[in-house]
Order: C-alpha cells, then sequence, then structure tokens
C-alpha cells in the first residue's frame, strides 16, 4: 500500500499544476511497471470488490492504466507528424489528397476516433489544451498530459475527420 501511495504522489509532484509532460509519464511507468505487475497478478480472477470504497491500489491501476494507453498513443506522433508533412505536398493533387484520405481513414477509425473526445480537455479561453488522462471518480486528483506533446495527432485527428465528413 505504502508503494502505490507513494507512487502516486511522486507523480503528482512531476507535474506543474496537475499537467506532466509525456516524457515524465513514460519515466514514471517505467519505474512503476513491476508495482503495476505485482498488483495486477494479485488481481487476477478476482471480482470487483462489493463496496465503492476505492483503495490506493484500485487508484494507483488505474492511473498506471490511463497513462499506458496515452503513452501508447503517443507513439503515433511520429507518424502524424510525417503525413501532416506528406499533406501539406499534395493538399492541391486531388488524386493525390483522395489516395492519401483512403490509406489515413482506416488509421482514423482504428486509432484516432475517439482522441477528442476521451482525452483533450480544453482550458479558460479554448485554446489551450492538455490531454486529461486521471480523474479518478469522487477524487480531487486530476491529472494532465501536455498537449503540446501530442500536437500532430491532434492536427492530423482533426484534419482527416473534417475530410471524411
Amino acid at each position: 500500500m505504502g508503494l502505490t501511495l507513494y507512487g502516486i504522489n511522486e507523480l503528482t509532484s512531476l507535474s506543474a499544476d496537475s499537467i506532466i509532460s509525456i516524457n515524465k509519464v513514460e519515466f514514471w511507468l517505467l519505474k512503476y511497471q513491476d508495482d503495476y505487475n505485482y498488483l495486477k497478478s494479485l488481481r487476477e480472477g478476482e471480482l470487483p470488490p462489493l463496496s465503492n470504497s476505492v483503495t490506493p491500489e484500485d487508484k494507483f491501476v488505474y492511473l498506471y492504466k490511463q497513462l499506458d494507453k496515452v503513452s501508447r498513443l503517443h507513439r503515433f506522433e511520429p507518424y502524424s507528424k510525417e503525413q501532416l508533412e506528406t499533406y501539406a505536398l499534395i493538399k492541391n493533387d486531388t488524386l493525390k489528397l483522395k489516395n492519401w484520405l483512403n490509406i489515413n481513414e482506416s488509421f482514423y477509425y482504428e486509432e484516432l476516433i475517439h482522441f477528442s473526445i476521451n482525452y483533450l480537455n480544453y482550458l479558460g479561453n479554448g485554446k489551450e489544451y492538455h490531454l486529461n488522462v486521471f480523474s479518478y471518480p469522487n477524487e480531487d486528483l486530476g491529472l494532465y498530459v501536455k498537449g503540446e506533446d501530442f500536437d500532430s495527432i491532434r492536427e492530423l485527428e482533426e484534419l482527416i475527420r473534417l475530410n471524411i465528413g
């Protein structure tokens, strides 16, 4: 129990105003991977608790899973940047643009379709955004990953969505 609370506290201390970079997320995931795997192995075959009480272990496992999803999504950032560069070169060529959209439409539906719904959270003026990765039910802890770490993914998702609609 102590390690899971320490891990959560360490993660929040790595963030500024509940906003953390993807590099710090990935560092934290590596550091606590063994703890996560251990807790996950203890819970295999267990039924969910009957009460609504949330243990630190529950919170830790949930947090780890959410951050791992975001880390996996971030692996598409270089591909997204490359596709945006390609788009800039071909956007005025109807045939090339159609082929580009056909290729990226499946990527959109397989990987990006829920990106803005699941993660983007616009702050204040509607221009600054960060990825909302952790809001545990009935808890004060909120955690966001820097939106700028996902700029290419966000731009590509929006571009494809607007062009296939």
